[in-house]
């Protein structure tokens, strides 16, 4: 299944404006995430779930605040999510949000739409890994 998901991430993020393409980073890093957490596997459990709540409301200010104009905004809620993405080990995520706010500061608000539906696709396939994740085998639920 794994091998599944990966190929779909390949197949669903190969248009993206990032030269490696997000598909090239694993969506989740476990061990990188554990470390932020000191091996609490509960308490990144629940910083990913908060995570995955506010993300699609973060992005959504980012989409309105780049149509509106407003580069201040999508940067300030594009640093937040790297901050969030990073915490809970969405690597693929972190990457294209650090690609988006890099274009973002080279000064051009056109093309950016394509960062936006790379993110989107890159949560969905965070939200897929996490799925798969035996939290109890993790030493959670003890």
């Amino acid at each position: 299944m794994a091998g599944s998901m990966a190929e779909q991430e390949t197949k669903r993020s190969s248009g993206s404006p990032n030269p490696e393409g997000p598909g090239k980073i694993p969506p989740f890093a476990l061990a990188e995430a554990l470390e932020v957490v000191e091996g609490e596997a509960s308490l990144l459990e629940e910083m990913a779930g908060v995570f995955l709540r506010l993300a699609p409301a973060l992005l959504n200010e980012v989409q309105e605040a780049i149509e509106s104009g407003d580069t201040l905004r999508a940067a300030r809620n594009l640093r937040e999510l790297e901050e969030r993405a990073a915490s809970v080990g969405a690597m693929a995520f972190l990457e294209e949000t650090c690609s988006l706010q890099e274009a973002l500061s080279n000064g051009g608000l056109s093309g950016l739409s394509s960062y936006l539906e790379n993110l989107g696709i890159l949560l969905e396939g965070y939200k897929e890994a996490l799925a798969v994740v035996d939290w109890k085998d993790l030493g959670y639920g003890f």
